[in-house]
């Protein structure tokens, strides 16, 4: 539940943001959160897959914290950087430092949840959302419109202090040497060649599906407006994504701990997953489509709200995409479990090609840039979803007979 109201609350403050700053101010803002959205999964390394599935590990600690202790001098120096050119405008240089700054949160926060409370992490994650939720408030009905530069600081500081707070909660101290992070880096490379390595192309396809758009249409689109709601549009497609995330993460330690302690078992519940759960989901999203038809009529009287029309309008997709989003996440956690990640990013590449296509298609035939990315978006993440899940099969089988 904690994790559900974090996301949630970060969702709802960043359509909010729009309300409460200019729409420029907005338009920087959107390209700038796109920026640091792809560049952190990209520095990142994937790093936090490995701190993860090692940190349930008690023998990995020390080599972990030896790793994790160099990032107190860098998210400083990161820091001070973004100030500096947020200060001089500089929006490009400011989403890469930023980029930096979560990339370093991502990493922690994922070795937290292995090694502390999983509830302090989710907390943690609830702070950005709070963050954007009291800027609105305070911008709104106390000081006016919020500047770009306020909202600037107030994110990356708010990425920082969660940093620092849950390095210090984990007992990672600053104690780091060249000798130390050059020995633990050794031991630690061979789990990141094997459990993280796989997942960058993956990832970075992942983010470039969601944020290139808003990158692109920076300088395709010049209507202010026009940018701003494809931006917004897209936020919406990302809240379909992270609600999935977030219900599939609930189950991931879970997965990993009976995968561990107990073969068997874990073989069973993957068969159900395959045989069953995958199946009867999308039959859910069915009904879920003409439930959703039926409490529009009854509800629209009194609602009559724009984004209500947005959602209705792409009831279909939404659904679609939510099926899709779900089992893709909760798939990856059965290959992080196994540490067998090798199809990850060949599916991913192989819908890339597919969304290339149907994006060029589209744009040839004159079809909208944002719409065009959007459907394109669901095509390749069918074509993922459909190799992962043979994969996924074809694994099963295998496993069993080796029992």
């Amino acid at each position: 539940m904690v994790l559900v109201v974090s996301r949630g609350m970060a969702l709802a403050g960043f359509f909010l943001l729009a309300f409460a700053v200019n729409a420029s101010d907005f338009q920087q803002y959107a390209l700038y959160f796109a920026v640091w959205q792809l560049g952190s999964q990209l520095l990142s390394l994937q790093l936090g897959t490995t701190f993860f599935r090692c940190g349930l590990r008690s023998v990995f600690t020390k080599n972990l914290h030896s790793v994790l202790s160099s990032f107190y001098p860098i998210i400083f120096f990161a820091f001070l950087i973004f100030v500096i050119a947020a200060s001089f405008s500089h929006i490009m240089t400011s989403g890469f430092f930023m980029s930096l700054i979560v990339a370093i949160f991502i990493v922690v926060a994922d070795y937290a949840r292995a090694s502390i409370n999983e509830r302090i992490v989710f907390i943690a994650y609830m702070l950005p959302g709070l963050l954007y939720l009291t800027l609105f408030f305070f911008s709104k009905y106390l000081y006016g419109e919020l500047t770009l530069l306020v909202l600037l600081y107030s994110e990356s500081t708010i990425y920082v202090l969660i940093t620092i707070y849950l390095l210090i909660k984990c007992d990672v101290k600053f104690s780091v040497t060249f000798v130390k992070l050059k020995a633990s880096l050794k031991k630690i490379r061979p789990f990141w060649y094997k459990i993280s390595l796989p997942l960058i192309p993956n990832n970075l396809l992942w983010y470039f599906y969601f944020n290139a758009p808003v990158i692109i249409g920076y300088k395709a689109i010049s209507d202010v407006e026009e940018y701003n709601e494809m931006a917004l549009f897209f936020r919406f497609i990302v809240a379909i994504s992270t609600a999935s995330s977030t219900l599939a993460l609930v189950f991931q330690k879970k997965i990993i701990s009976i995968y561990e302690n107990d073969k068997a078992r874990y073989l069973r519940i993957k068969s159900w997953f395959i045989s069953r759960f995958i199946p009867f989901f999308l039959i859910v999203c069915l009904a879920g489509y003409f439930l959703m038809d039926f409490l529009w009529t009854l509800f629209y009287p009194a609602l009559g709200c724009e984004i209500c029309n947005v959602v209705i309008s792409k009831k279909g997709m939404l659904l679609y995409l939510f099926y899709i989003f779900l089992n893709i996440y909760l798939m990856s956690h059965y290959f992080v479990a196994e540490k067998d990640l090798s199809v990850i990013s060949p599916s991913m590449v192989v819908g890339f090609i597919a969304y290339t296509i149907t994006l060029v298609a589209g744009l040839k035939l004159g079809i909208n840039f944002g719409i065009t990315s959007v459907y394109s978006l669901c095509i390749s993440l069918t074509v993922t979803f459909i190799i992962r899940y043979l994969w996924l099969t074809k694994q099963r089988k295998l496993k069993n007979e080796n029992i």
